[in-house]
């Protein structure tokens, strides 16, 4: 309940046209996203259980009231039939109360559905945190697709450029044919290149809209890229990774092994009798006239039911095995669990010491590449290097910008997986 409202604040002071950060965008799906509300409704139902389960702690009343209009005739010997009629009416008031239920059997059950709701409750948390993963995945592919679309642009507009100045110089022979379809070959991949940029542009955006409940025709809504965050350390986040107490998927699990373990001693019970107090009133009388005298026409009882099954074709027996069953099968469910989600969490933390190892040396070449283009401009400019040298160097230039936006958003996605499974909100902005 905390994540969605702390959603829903970031919501209220997000911009929901134009341009979004990643926190807007989350909120946005928290409050737009069917996900949530089929949750919502899974919970609901889960509360509604809880309620039922304790109702035996209050007393059942119950009215009933009958009228009857009767015919009868009947033919006397020798005589003439007689036909006689009547009328009869009746009220009851009835008021049980269990005292105890098969030994207590019921105040178990409900110490199991409680566990049951909090596990509910476990896996709102975890349906809201896969939600938020989703889209913290979209929206850095949408990242990811504007910084390559970027990258594609620049190496178009140098390509251009070039080629521009080219056939200048090949008009006056400054230039070979050779070197002139080079430059002609290298811009039209750069503009394929582009084209593809935009297509995959065009992709995620259709899945983040999906995912943030917006309609495919959804236009004028994008991501902000000033506002995407800087990978931090992972040394950072390593206490977070080894804690798995706040996961709400393992949460749940364990809420589920202790109401299946309850459920099992609670069946065992059905071996007790049951006890309960029971209190009735009724009235009986040929008319409606009397009402007033209705305490001349009525009676009044109060007692105590004991029931107590003593053979029931073994059917107790096999109730009983089946939620022994149940609750180990469980058990067995969440020491599974444990060691997978133990496994993912280091793997994702794993991948994270990558992810930044190799956001940190794509940085570096980019750095590189960046000198070795400018030193390389100018060394052909001087007519100390190839044209193929050259576009060698603008290749390994626009790669390097690619591999630096692309080894960003790994990085992040990796970071924001470690956060999910530890149990927490993955970070939305600084």
């Amino acid at each position: 309940m905390m994540i969605f409202t702390v959603a829903l604040i970031l919501y209220a002071a997000s911009d929901v046209s134009g341009t979004m950060d990643l926190s807007g965008w989350v909120a946005h799906t928290l409050t737009n996203s069917p996900t949530i509300a089929e949750a919502e409704a899974t919970l609901s139902v889960a509360g509604a259980g809880l309620r039922s389960s304790g109702a035996f702690r209050l007393p059942v009343l119950s009215f009933t009231a009958t009228s009857g209009y009767s015919w009868s005739s009947y033919l006397p010997e020798g005589g003439e039939p007689i036909r006689t009629e009547s009328e009869s009416y009746s009220a009851a008031l009835g008021l049980s109360q269990e005292i105890i239920g098969s030994g207590g059997r019921n105040w178990l059950l409900l110490r199991g559905e409680r566990a049951g709701f909090q596990a509910a409750e476990a896996d709102y948390r975890a349906a809201v945190l896969d939600l938020v993963m989703s889209v913290v995945e979209a929206y850095y592919a949408a990242v990811e697709a504007e910084g390559l679309l970027a990258t594609s642009a620049q190496a178009l507009e140098r390509s251009a450029s070039q080629l521009e100045r080219a056939e200048a110089l090949y008009q006056v022979g400054g230039l070979t044919t050779l070197e002139l379809l080079q430059l002609q070959v290298q811009e039209s991949r750069n503009r394929l290149s582009l084209t593809r940029s935009r297509q995959n542009l065009r992709t995620a955006y259709t899945n983040l809209y999906r995912i943030a409940g917006l309609s495919s025709g959804t236009s004028g809504l994008s991501v902000d890229t000033l506002a995407v965050l800087r990978p931090i350390p992972p040394d950072r986040m390593a206490e977070l990774a080894r804690s798995l107490d706040d996961n709400p998927t393992l949460e749940a699990a364990r809420f589920r092994a202790r109401q299946s373990s309850i459920r099992a001693r609670a069946q065992e019970r059905s071996y007790w009798p049951s006890l309960s107090a029971t209190a009735s009133w009724n009235w009986s009388d040929n008319s409606l006239d009397g009402l007033k005298d209705m305490s001349d026409n009525d009676s009044w009882s109060v007692g105590l039911r004991l029931n107590w099954t003593i053979f029931d074709g073994y059917s107790r027996e096999a109730a009983v095995q089946s939620a022994r069953a149940s609750a180990l099968r469980t058990d067995a469910g969440l020491a599974g669990l444990e060691i997978s989600l133990a496994a993912m969490l280091q793997t994702s933390y794993d991948n994270m010491l990558t992810s930044y190892e190799s956001y940190t040396l794509s940085e570096l070449v980019l750095h590189q590449a960046q000198e070795q283009y400018r030193l390389s401009r100018l060394t052909y400019d001087m007519g100390g290097l190839s044209l193929l040298e050259l576009l060698d160097a603008q290749q390994m230039l626009t790669e390097a910008q690619a591999g630096v936006v692309s080894s960003r958003v790994a990085c992040l996605v990796q970071e924001a997986r470690v956060y999910v499974l530890a149990g927490r909100l993955p970070r939305l902005g600084e």
